[in-house]
């Protein structure tokens, strides 16, 4: 649209060798802009499928040739609003304003992408220039949408949003996401905590916790991680044997190259001693973990001690916590019988509390060896409309519907435009085979 915006479209005569393809009003515009522009669509365009291994087809010419021509009605249309609400004046005043502008947001953007490349700002603008991006080829884009621009404000001054508006999407929203999470905390976190998601609706059943994390003793640590990978490495060996053993047994499942020469016993019994293998080395596991809290029962009994003194359990987390996510969790966890963000112990051993205030037994988890507190319980439900989030549901709406005023004003100012002429007819096509007869001459309006 950007391009049809800043096509000139001249109010010419018809001549025999470039007769007029679109009119309204006073306004014609001659075969030999439009093919021009439709030209160009299609060059564009056969060079985006021909990117994605499409050709041009007769229905989607047919369907550029339309689009191409329904863009330049709209714009002969917008163009004389433009002219009749005075827009289109544009004085030294206004282009030193913009001119200010847009250098503004070109030397915003180009720190921003500098920052992102590790680069310097002059590189970056060399980049920038690369692609003919620069002050006044910007700037030169937006002189051209300036009455464009002035067209869509006028149609959205008077737009607004009513606060009974915002507590009607408000509601409408919790509703939503009550639909969606209120008995699935699985997706409640997976969107909330893995994608951080913003919701309206928290599933009942959440308790905050906060931890005390110690360090596993490093000679057993580096123990443990050793056992960790070679269990790793054997269940992937696992994982890959089971492929194997399929393509050996259903042969005709599997695409080509996948198949294997081995028989599939000697597959099943090459999967069986890896799994006697991994259970040896989990069992291992297991007794070596059995030595870490015993290692640490000085520690126990000091934090356990301070406490029973009346020491803050969040002065002891400064003290004696190494928990990696805790700068993330300042205020601590927000853990559910359902959740699916925490490590099994972590989980179980938060749930298993009984009362706030509570504090646990030492337990090991992913990241070290726990000491729990139950801090209180959180509310589900509705999420409260604070300012943020009704200045939000305000901006959202108030685009959308400012959007739709301005298409609903287009398709208005179409309507409205009687005797709209176009012989879309007159535009040579590309040779492509089997191309439909031409229809005679089409009248709008």
């Amino acid at each position: 649209m950007l391009a049809l915006l800043f096509l000139a479209v001249p109010t010419l005569a018809q001549t025999a060798n470039d007769p007029v393809v679109i009119k309204i009003g006073d306004t014609v515009v001659p075969l030999s802009v439009v093919q021009a522009e439709f030209d160009a669509r299609f060059e564009e365009s056969s060079r985006f499928l021909t990117e994605y291994g499409m050709t041009m087809n007769e229905e989607l010419l047919l369907m550029l040739r339309e689009d191409v021509m329904n863009q330049l009605v709209q714009k002969i249309v917008m163009d004389r609003k433009v002219a009749e609400y005075g827009l289109d004046v544009v004085t030294d005043a206004d282009k030193a304003e913009l001119l200010a502008e847009v250098e503004t947001m070109l030397a915003t953007s180009v720190a921003a992408f500098a920052e992102q490349m590790d680069i310097s700002t002059e590189e970056a603008m060399e980049e920038y220039e690369r692609y003919g991006i620069t002050v006044l080829s910007q700037y030169e884009v937006m002189l051209g949408n300036l009455p464009y621009s002035r067209l869509y404000e006028k149609v959205i001054e008077e737009i607004d949003i009513t606060d009974e508006r915002i507590e009607s999407e408000y509601g409408a929203m919790v509703e939503y996401d009550k639909n969606l999470y209120g008995a699935d905390v699985g997706s409640y976190e997976l969107y909330t905590s893995i994608y951080g998601a913003d919701t309206y609706y928290k599933p009942d059943g959440y308790r905050q916790v906060q931890r005390i994390v110690l360090e596993i003793p490093d000679g057993i640590g580096a123990e443990l991680a050793d056992y960790d990978a070679e269990m790793i490495a054997l269940q992937d060996d696992i994982d890959a044997l089971g492929q194997e053993l399929f393509a050996a047994e259903e042969p005709d499942s599997v695409p080509d190259g996948a198949q294997t020469d081995r028989p599939a016993e000697e597959i099943s019994a090459e999967i069986d001693s890896k799994w006697d293998a991994l259970e040896t080395l989990k069992g291992a596991y297991g007794a070596l973990s059995e030595k870490v809290l015993p290692e640490l029962a000085p520690v126990f009994e000091e934090i356990k001690a301070r406490l029973a003194a009346g020491e803050a359990f969040g002065a002891l987390i400064a003290e004696f916590s190494s928990d990696p996510l805790l700068d993330a969790n300042p205020d601590g966890y927000f853990v559910h019988e359902e959740s699916i963000v925490h490590d099994e112990p972590f989980r179980a051993g938060a749930m298993a509390l009984r009362a706030i205030g509570d504090i646990s037994d030492p337990i090991l988890g992913e990241y070290g060896v726990y000491i729990i507190l139950y801090a209180g319980d959180v509310d589900g439900g509705a999420r409260p409309m604070d300012d943020e989030i009704k200045a939000t549901i305000r901006q959202n709406l108030l685009a959308a519907s400012q959007e739709m005023a301005y298409t609903q004003a287009i398709d208005s100012w179409l309507n409205d435009s009687a005797g709209v002429e176009v012989h879309s007819e007159l535009i040579v096509l590309p040779p492509i085979d089997d191309l439909p007869p031409e229809d005679g001459e089409e009248t709008v309006g």
